[in-house]
């Protein structure tokens, strides 16, 4: 028998090589009664860890690896012992980390927190070095220093077999000996079973390319969690043959590990809440919750009043009363800083989260419940989550951790091994060319490590990349999918937040984030289990783009919409959405949201909380559409199991579509209560779980008298659920600002698209949405060095016309700063002004004047004799000669003009005129989408013979095809998707913009033989196709016969 007291796991990150459950499931195997993890530099693997061990029935002990910041270097092992132990390794790593880099602790440090720790000096510690240099004396001096610390201490060597281990290890013991000190043995796990040790050798090299210069300890199979025979006969040769002194030695490390042993419960406090601290927080959020009924002229109201009286009776039994306040608070602080904030999810249901002012969206006006939200019987905390502006979310988390000073902090996230990042370390490893190793890794899509192999036999587009079957690559694609999921490196989770009591510190330690944010060494599933409250505050680039739109809206018109209180069912909205002219529209701009609304057509929230739950692979993938617009229109209303049913599904028409007509219905049928009704809701999810709620729906309703048949179609409703359910709150969360930035394209475009353009929060490219706004009406105006804001603004064009203006942000090469000093010393009189004021790099006004930034300033209009871009680009190079020398430094040189000589005004035709073509592309390259023309214009004469000679169709003529015609199209490519499905085969979904508007193409297997490599790489496409629609009148999508670059055509 053995416990293994160090062990790394894969959260030391690029040394160790497997989970920490892997670990505890090969100590588990062995029957070893305790398995350390002590993990390099962090505490990120103790939550797997400690739930591990609980499934196996194996001891956890905790602790950590760290380096010494000492003269001798090395590193020392600290193990926790007891809840003590555990307060003080959280609060010693935390401040080690937020020390100066690199990661090591001080002897100070350690004195400080030394109570409840146990320390391992190993072979790789400063003792175990000095006694391999052949250094005693030094080594007993300083095992003195580390006893004079106060600190519990034992010597922990390790034998690998290496080079002079052994003989190391045996000095430990006989140093120890010496001391009357504690000597355990240890193996230094990096690995599970030896197979793993390539991956170990792998890693050691990856790191050694890294910054800092790592040098690795020797090659070695035999770091591995070794079972108790295995570290027996180890024992025996360290101990040179004495069998006894080594069954001694495993009896102290055996002895060590029970003492050192956690209770999750009582040393690591899991199993309760540790929520900020409140006093009297019943009476404060019952009193608030009576305030905002008041507020929202609901005080009085009998329904309100009964459904508040019962959700805070459940949330007094949960002892959640702080949890609500503590997010309201949250709310509030961000709303206080101006920053939209809205909650999403199933805490929608909750009226009580509608009252504190969390919600705009009221409850009992879309019949959301509770109780899919809350319930006694739900495990862990409700999720309350927020949507905030992206473009703020920072400031939200600073307004969010100050209202919480000492008792907040952001979750951290794993970056984990993917098929590109491991082909490129695993190159690394194997000493491969990167140029080589990168033209592999670039051309993979984002798939699991693990699915290189397969991906790269799979895909048209990887099966002809050269080279792919040599030797070389083979072992590249073997050792990178051997890395697949490990974490790669730790970063700030984008949207969660801790709030905890004062006692976070002795919960989780932290460390900075790159953002510079205190960090907690836990991802978003450990905190659940470490009883702390996570906020999710998720930053919304609809959101962002809403706030400009608004800003926009009250500077040029003095009005500010109240998109909270927008007239239900605007008609204008409602047709514009019904007519798919959705792009940039939150949620339902995508090509399968547009065919879904044009067979929808949406009439208001409503009918917009319906389509985001149909929108979902089960419903879509069955047709539940044609079912449900058959329920709601009452063309074909489904046979209702019993009249009883008839109110609960009267919304959707008879078709049970939410999560909460499914526990109405539950409850209606069995009088189980709606608590009951999502626990079983909740089972469904599993094929156990389904039998065992069939079993009680049955004889629930056989107990109220309900007939055979009932029974039966009530069974068959219910089970057919779990293919379409969905959480009507989660909808109508969505639902609002959805109907929110559809009512803004349709009565404020412009304002809409600046917003839109500057937060870029939806899937096409800009391009494609400035020739919307055009076909929208909006005058898309240029760059302009005077005009034009730091983001896009709106410009009134007479008296009924709105202009937008593109954003100087958006130039190439212009930095932050450069972009600052434009907007503080304009305006400029002249471009001789602007060279010696500006500021700018010659690559930044390059692209300010190709751009067509400095059109208006050097009088390049277009008119006849005016400058041309280029006579514009020649003459900034000579000022700017002037200005600054050959080599860019100030002064004059001789034989050159000085600057005060230059001429003032750009000189005409001093260069051959920028075509057309170029112009475009040069505003293409600059800005990222093009404002003097469309990319299809040079092939102009082109597409009019095609449309001639071989029926080319315009996008906004494809409605006039029949399903099934024959079709050819062609445009620019903007987006390609190849989403997973549910047959696992890849479909090819892309999108082609001609200048009418953009077409949706599909690619199915037999095309992609052919075709996929075009659509892949070509960026203007002419595509051979049928007409295809999901149903009459719905939008027309084309599905490719056959794909090629519009060259070729």
């Amino acid at each position: 028998m053995f416990a293994h007291l160090r062990v790394a796991s894969a959260f030391s990150f690029r040394h160790g090589t497997a989970p920490p459950a892997a670990l505890v499931e090969r100590a588990g195997f062995d029957d070893q009664p305790a398995v350390a993890l002590t993990d390099r530099d962090g505490l990120f693997g103790v939550a797997e860890h400690v739930r591990a061990c609980a499934a196996t029935g194996v001891r956890p002990v905790v602790g950590v690896d760290l380096a010494l910041a000492s003269p001798g270097g090395g590193r020392i092992v600290l193990l926790a012992r007891g809840a003590r132990g555990w307060a003080n390794l959280c609060r010693l790593v935390t401040r080690v980390h937020h020390a100066a880099a690199p990661v090591a602790v001080t002897s100070e440090q350690l004195a400080e927190h030394r109570e409840g720790l146990v320390a391992l000096l190993g072979s790789d510690s400063d003792v175990g070095r000095a006694l391999a240099q052949d250094r005693p004396s030094h080594a007993r001096e300083l095992l003195r220093s580390w006893r004079e610390l106060g600190l519990e201490t034992a010597l922990a060597p390790h034998d690998h077999g290496a080079s002079g281990q052994r003989r190391t290890a045996r000095d430990m013991i006989r140093l120890a000996d010496d001391e009357h000190l504690l000597v355990v043995l240890t193996n230094a796990v990096r690995y599970p079973n030896p197979d793993r040790a390539g991956v170990a050798r792998a890693l050691d090299r990856i790191r050694q390319h890294a910054p800092g210069g790592y040098r690795p300890a020797p090659y070695t199979d035999r770091a591995h969690l070794a079972s108790g025979e295995e570290m027996f006969r180890a024992a025996v040769g360290v101990c040179a043959g004495d069998r006894t002194r080594a069954r001694r030695l495993i009896a102290h490390t055996l002895a060590l590990a029970a003492s050192c042993a956690l209770d999750p419960g009582a040393d690591l406090g899991w199993g309760r809440l540790h929520l900020p601290e409140r006093a009297q927080a019943r009476a404060e959020l019952r009193n608030r919750v009576a305030e905002g009924a008041a507020r929202l002229g609901l005080a009085g109201d009998r329904r309100a009043d009964e459904r508040a009286r019962r959700e805070l009776e459940t949330i007094a039994r949960l002892g959640l009363d702080s949890y609500f306040l503590t997010v309201a608070d949250a709310a509030r602080a961000i709303r206080d800083k101006q920053i939209r904030c809205s909650a999403r999810g199933s805490a929608v249901g909750s009226l009580t989260v509608h009252l504190l002012g969390i919600s705009a969206t009221n409850p009992l006006d879309h019949g959301l419940l509770f109780e899919r939200f809350c319930t006694p019987s739900r495990p862990g905390l409700p999720d309350i989550d927020l949507d905030v502006e992206s473009a703020r979310r920072l400031e939200a988390y600073d307004a969010v951790i100050a209202s919480h000073p000492g008792a907040s902090a952001a979750v951290a996230m794993m970056e984990t091994y993917r098929a590109r990042s491991a082909l490129r370390d695993a190159g690394t490893a194997l000493s491969m060319p990167a140029a080589e190793v990168d033209r592999i890794a670039s051309v993979f899509p984002r798939v699991r490590a693990s699915r290189i192999s397969e991906t790269a036999r799979e895909l048209p587009e990887l099966r002809g990349l050269d080279g792919l079957d040599s030797e070389q690559v083979r072992r590249l694609f073997a050792l990178a999918e051997s890395l697949s999921g490990l974490p790669r490196h730790v970063a700030m989770h984008p949207c969660g937040l801790v709030l905890a009591d004062r006692s976070l510190g002795e919960r989780v330690p932290t460390q900075p984030s790159g953002a510079g944010y205190p960090m907690v060494q836990a991802d978003k599933e450990d905190v659940e289990h470490l009883g702390l409250l996570k906020l999710d505050v998720l930053g919304v680039r609809m959101q962002s783009a809403l706030a400009h739109s608004l800003d926009e809206i009250d500077r040029t018109t003095g009005r500010r919409p109240d998109l909270e209180a927008l007239p239900d069912g605007d008609p204008a909205t409602a047709h514009m959405v019904g007519a798919s002219n959705t792009l940039g529209c939150f949620q339902i701009e995508s090509p399968g949201q547009r065919e879904l609304v044009s067979r929808l057509r949406p009439r208001g929230i409503a009918d917009l909380i319906a389509d985001i739950s149909l929108f979902r692979p089960g419903p879509m993938g069955t047709d539940m559409v044609a079912a449900y617009l058959g329920a709601r229109d009452g063309a074909c209303p489904p046979p209702l199991p019993h009249p009883a049913l008839a109110p609960v599904l009267a919304e959707t028409g008879g078709a049970l579509l939410f999560h909460e007509q499914l526990l109405r219905a539950l409850d209606t049928m069995t009088g189980c209560g709606l608590d009951r009704a999502e626990a079983m809701r909740r089972a469904l999810a599993t094929d156990q779980g389904r039998r065992e709620v069939e079993e009680e729906v049955r004889t629930r309703m056989v107990e109220r008298g309900h007939d055979g048949r009932t029974v039966e179609d009530t069974w068959r409703l219910v089970a057919a659920f779990g293919n379409f359910g969905f959480c009507k709150a989660h909808a109508a969360a969505f639902a609002l600002p959805t109907y929110q930035s559809a009512w803004l394209k349709r009565h404020f475009p412009a304002a809409f698209f600046a917003g839109l353009m500057t937060h870029d929060p939806g899937m096409y490219p800009r391009r494609v949405l400035l020739n919307d706004a055009r076909r929208m009406g909006v005058h898309v105006l240029g760059l302009d060095l005077h005009a034009s804001q730091r983001h896009w603004s709106v410009e009134r064009i007479g008296e009924r016309r709105w202009g937008l203006r593109p954003a100087l942000a958006d130039l190439a090469a212009l930095t932050g700063t450069e972009l600052g000093r434009l907007l503080a010393r304009r305006p400029f009189a002249d471009l001789r002004d602007l060279v010696t004021r500006g500021g700018l790099s010659g690559e930044a006004l390059d692209n300010l004047v190709l751009a067509g930034g400095l059109d208006a300033l050097a009088g390049a209009d277009g008119s006849p004799g005016a400058p041309d871009r280029r006579d514009v680009l020649v003459h900034a190079h000579s000022l700017a000669r002037a200005h600054h020398g050959p080599a860019g430094g100030p002064g004059d040189t001789p034989g050159q003009l000085s600057l005060n000589d230059t001429p003032t005004a750009v000189p005409a035709g001093r260069s051959a005129p920028m075509t057309h073509t170029e112009r475009v592309s040069e505003e293409l390259r600059a800005l990222g989408y093009e404002l003097s023309g469309h990319r299809l214009d040079p092939y102009t004469a082109r597409l009019a013979e095609l449309a001639s000679t071989r029926n080319l169709v315009q996008a906004r003529d494809l409605h006039r095809l029949p399903d099934g015609a024959r079709v050819l199209v062609a445009g620019v490519r903007v987006c390609t998707q190849t989403p997973p499905t549910r047959s696992g085969r890849r479909v090819i979904f892309t999108s082609v913009e001609d200048r009418s508007g953009v077409i949706e193409v599909a690619l199915f297997s037999d095309a992609q033989r052919h075709s996929a490599e075009a659509v892949f790489t070509s960026r203007l496409l002419a595509v051979h196709g049928r007409i295809r629609r999901a149903a009459p009148g719905a939008l027309p999508t084309v599905t490719a016969t056959r794909v090629q670059p519009l060259e070729e055509l």
